[in-house]
């Protein structure tokens, strides 16, 4: 995998593109883009477009029901609160993790559970 920034933007931004459609949702998830994509965003917390596309392709992944269960299993909960702490004051960041939390919560009762005990309530309304 890459290390450059920019080449993980754009293949995240990729990511995003592709799970516009439900079909390539659930490859997605079966291929791991979903473990990949948050370990991405781990590994380049500093790296605003990392963060910004990431969080842009949980939230087209998070769409529907396919990849609820690993993104619960990912932590993806704790990961978007820690983003959302942050980089609360970059617009383009809270925008697409905002749409990311909130696709989990509407799709998955666990994933809304696990936002509130990983405080994205509070820090939601930093965000807003």
């Amino acid at each position: 995998h890459s290390e450059t920034p920019y080449l993980i933007s754009l293949g995240l931004e990729a990511v995003g593109n592709l799970a516009n459609d439900e079909g390539n949702r659930a490859r997605l998830g079966a291929s791991d883009a979903v473990s990949l994509s948050l370990s991405l965003m781990i590994s380049h917390f500093e790296a605003v477009p990392v963060i910004q596309l990431g969080s842009r392709a949980i939230a087209k992944l998070a769409i529907g029901e396919d990849n609820q269960v690993l993104l619960k299993e990912a932590s993806v909960s704790d990961i978007l609160v820690k983003v959302m702490e942050k980089h609360y004051d970059i617009e383009a960041v809270s925008d697409q993790t905002l749409r990311a939390v909130y696709e989990l919560a509407k799709h998955c009762a666990a994933n809304r559970t696990s936002l509130w005990e990983a405080g994205a309530c509070e820090a939601i309304v930093s965000c807003i």
